[in-house]
């Protein structure tokens, strides 16, 4: 886009989601509304977000979470106006799969940035309680096997990181598929390729309590931060899947309408 063309564009609209960037709040003067995030940054760094200005006025920075909400409560970007404001679940793309009752599997084994080592450790552990488990891991799989994946499970048993919201869990969960949780406790519970802990460099400003179920009720399914609980947990599920009904919390939670009828209300509070 032409430099010209782009303070064109930027002049064009009242309302501008700012998803991503570092666009200020001033470079949009005709905007009466500006939505900031969720993907402008895990922690904010750039100048624009370091000091106050009276355009922010005009703004909000998204929050995919509560417990999301609370880490930016935290950091400086608190004189900016922050919202709850979930992205919607496609619950038609992610429909209800067919009731039967009996599956390929017992459990689909999701994994996702923790230690190295607990992938393969979590595998023995289900084979020694007794559990048919397929497994995948984030990054290596495409949409399409996710999906029929979760046609041949009773349940998920999820052990991944932090999530601002978890798209991947509530597709499980719009799917109708319960969960087991091995929850973080902190976002250093993420590791990266080089099995380092994240986030490190906050550890000593910021309280880092995270959670892997960003949005969750009892409907969904069982979780738990103690590996002491887990075994009770999986086999619990195993024996009584068909009594959760996650996809009900996300159909009155997380649909384009609700999370619509969020952003109104945001707008109205500023």
């Amino acid at each position: 886009m032409k430099t010209e063309d782009r303070v064109k564009w930027k002049e064009d609209y009242e309302l501008v989601w700012v998803a991503v960037g570092t666009y200020h709040s001033e470079e949009f003067p005709k905007a009466k509304r500006i939505l900031y995030g969720p993907h402008n940054f895990v922690f904010p760094h750039s100048p624009w977000t370091l000091a106050p200005h009276e355009s922010f006025s005009r703004s909000i920075y998204t929050c995919l979470s509560e417990w999301n909400k609370k880490i930016y409560n935290q950091v400086p970007i608190r004189w900016m106006p922050t919202q709850i404001l979930p992205f919607p679940v496609d619950i038609d793309e992610f429909p209800e799969r067919p009731k039967i009752n009996e599956y390929e599997y017992d459990c689909l084994f999701y994994f996702k940035q923790r230690r190295r080592g607990m992938e393969p450790f979590f595998r023995n552990f289900l084979e020694t309680i007794g559990l048919k488990y397929i497994a995948i891991q984030y990054g290596f799989y495409k949409e399409q096997e996710y999906k029929d994946l979760l046609q041949k499970v009773k349940f998920v048993f999820w052990v991944g990181c932090h999530e601002s919201q978890g798209f991947a869990m509530e597709e499980a969960m719009s799917m109708n598929v319960p969960l087991v949780v091995y929850d973080v406790k902190s976002m250093h519970d993420e590791h990266n390729h080089l099995n380092e802990p994240s986030y490190l460099e906050h550890q000593s400003t910021l309280d880092l309590s995270a959670t892997s179920c960003a949005w969750w009720s009892n409907q969904c399914g069982l979780k738990t931060q103690e590996f002491e609980d887990l075994e009770s947990f999986l086999l619990k599920m195993k024996d009584t899947w068909q009594s959760y009904s996650p996809r009900e919390f996300i159909v009155n939670t997380l649909t384009a309408e609700k999370c619509w009828d969020r952003i109104d209300l945001a707008f109205d509070t500023i």
